[in-house]
């Protein structure tokens, strides 16, 4: 059974796919075969002895790995998790009510995680005005302004570990919703 789909698979791989050479009484073309030992497959030998060559290959490629990470793994010592003191969340929106309803979910995030968190609203809002021409070429008197606001929102944990800030705060940015900013700091 083994030889016959052998046989099968190398006539596959026999079939032409392109052609190498420009010139039309040039017959020689490329196969699939040609991918794996540069020359057609046209027989069960010559398959069997790619085949060969392609499993002795891995076994030796995953040998070597294996001798890599053997040797790599007595000499490394286990790395300690970073401890945070504090972790502090700025967040900037142009929504008031988006920036305090993301604000109480990265807090109960937080909660639900058995971390100590609070948010506050500490800063006031920036204004920023911009006051420009109705008309481009006339009429000064006649103008009109345009207005920004920029609100922010606090979130602090308190007493994290490195691997549960990653977690936590890979969480938290990905539920980060559109027009909300996120500034992170972390206080050893």
């Amino acid at each position: 059974m083994y030889k016959l789909l052998g046989t099968i698979e190398s006539c596959v791989d026999s079939k032409l796919s392109t052609s190498i050479y420009d010139d039309p009484s040039n017959n020689f073309a490329q196969t699939p075969g040609h991918f794996l030992t540069f020359t057609p497959l046209s027989d069960y030998n010559s398959l069997k002895q790619t085949i060969q060559k392609i499993t002795h290959l891995q076994l030796r490629n995953t040998q070597n790995s294996l001798r890599l990470y053997s040797s790599a793994s007595p000499q490394a010592e286990e790395e300690l998790d970073k401890l945070y003191k504090r972790v502090e969340l700025e967040l900037r929106g142009n929504d008031p009510a988006v920036l305090n309803s993301y604000a109480k979910f990265a807090t109960m995030a937080g909660n639900n995680l058995n971390i100590e968190s609070k948010s506050w609203n500490l800063r006031k809002p920036t204004h920023e005005r911009h006051t420009v021409l109705k008309s481009v070429h006339i009429y000064k008197k006649h103008r009109v302004q345009y207005e920004v606001r920029t609100y922010y929102a606090f979130v602090q944990y308190k007493h994290l570990t490195g691997s549960t800030a990653d977690t936590l705060l890979e969480y938290i940015q990905r539920n980060l919703p559109e027009g909300v900013a996120l500034k992170t700091s972390k206080v050893n």
